[in-house]
């Protein structure tokens, strides 16, 4: 399985398995709750990550309390509309995984429509989504939403990047 080290190099990464300013789990805590998931129902586990657009531009206007503040309220506005299964965490700066318990591509767009949906008034996000293929790890999961939240947000504000390993792309047409 893929440490906090494989996805944040350097050393950049948490600490503690719990994000001190959310209480969500970090970055630390994801491959183990990644694994356990994938284990238990690996035809069943979307992965996502989520990025609020613009951080740096909000956190220049408003300052560093007020970002922070909005890092809390996002996390408790989707922890608010996530169904028992799913799991949030968070991983650094405006950076979110989520750990989505659907059957299909069209069952996890719709969770994660709840979760853009549930941001403040005026506030986007973008958004990277996977499914690990049958035996995958956590790791090529991981290493394919930190590119695609690169591209989605590439692209401009409020995008979707839906990136699939060949035989999942296979399954779901």
């Amino acid at each position: 399985t893929m440490d906090a080290d494989e996805l944040f190099p350097l050393g950049s990464g948490p600490l503690h398995e719990t994000d001190l300013l959310t209480g969500l789990p970090s970055a630390r805590a994801w491959p183990r709750l990644l694994a356990e998931r994938l284990r238990a129902h690996p035809d069943r586990t979307w992965v996502a990550m989520l990025r609020i657009d613009d951080f740096a531009g909000y956190t220049t206007l408003h300052g560093e309390v007020a970002s922070d503040l909005l890092v809390v309220d996002t996390a408790a506005a989707w922890g608010g509309v996530l169904r028992a299964g799913d799991v949030l965490t968070r991983f650094e700066g405006a950076d979110f995984g989520c750990v989505v318990r659907a059957a299909e591509l069209t069952s996890a767009f719709h969770v994660l429509g709840r979760l853009r949906a549930a941001l403040g008034s005026g506030l986007t996000c973008s958004v990277a989504l996977t499914q690990p293929a049958a035996g995958e790890s956590a790791h090529p999961a991981a290493g394919r939403l930190r590119d695609g939240i690169d591209e989605a947000g590439g692209r401009g504000a409020s995008r979707i990047a839906v990136l699939l390993p060949a035989g999942v792309a296979a399954q779901n047409g």
